[in-house]
Parts: structure tokens; C-alpha cells; sequence
């Protein structure tokens, strides 16, 4: 009597392990995606973040945000000034054009509204 498995033993397991590793990868692949958003939007508060030292450093920007203007803050402005002092990536997509995004601030119900726009 032989010892060992047959061919179709083998291809029963091998079934099985191809299946558990896909179902394996769709999970991970999706935690990988949320962790990216998750990533993108705690990105996105510090560029808000950034925005609120600047025009909390710079008296003149807050008494005309006060008077009902909206003050537009490119990112430019932010790394110039040094509160952002990398290059922008968001992770899904690598290449950030930094010059058509900016931050819409205003005032209103005695508290500042932070937004992040195109600036175009």
C-alpha cells in the first residue's frame, strides 16, 4: 500500500488556500484604501491647522476676516511662511498641484470657518 496524497487531495487544498488568500488580499486591500482616507483627512485638518496659525499670527488678516471678508490662503503662502514645510502628496494620488489649492477662511457666529478650495 502507498503512502502519500493523491492528485486530487492536492487540488482539493490548493483550492482551498487560493480561495482564503484572495479573501485575505480583499480584506487587507480594503483596510489599506480606509487607512489611505483616513491619512488624506488627518492631512487635510493639519493643512487646516496650519491656516489658523497664520492668520492667528498676522492681527490686520483677523480684523478684516472680522469685517466680513474671506481671506484665501494658497498653500504657497503656508510653506513660504513656514507653517507647511513639505511638499504636498496626498497618498492616493502622488502629484498634488499645490498651486490650485488653497484655504478659504471667513468669520461668522463669532468663529472662523477654515476650508480647503480650488483656487481658481
Amino acid at each position: 500500500m502507498k503512502k502519500g496524497f493523491t492528485l486530487v487531495e492536492l487540488l482539493a487544498v490548493l483550492a482551498i488556500i487560493a480561495i482564503l488568500s484572495i479573501l485575505a488580499f480583499n480584506g487587507i486591500l480594503s483596510k489599506s484604501n480606509e487607512l489611505k482616507d483616513l491619512s488624506n483627512e488627518k492631512y487635510a485638518e493639519l493643512i487646516k491647522v496650519s491656516a489658523k496659525m497664520y492668520i492667528n499670527s498676522d492681527s490686520k488678516k483677523q480684523q478684516l476676516l472680522k469685517s466680513g471678508e474671506t481671506i484665501i490662503v494658497s498653500y504657497k503662502d503656508l510653506q513660504d511662511s513656514g507653517y507647511l514645510t513639505k511638499e504636498l502628496k496626498n497618498l492616493n494620488n502622488k502629484n498634488v498641484n499645490t498651486t490650485s489649492k488653497c484655504i478659504r477662511i471667513t468669520y461668522s457666529n463669532y468663529s472662523y470657518n477654515y476650508e480647503i478650495a480650488n483656487c481658481n
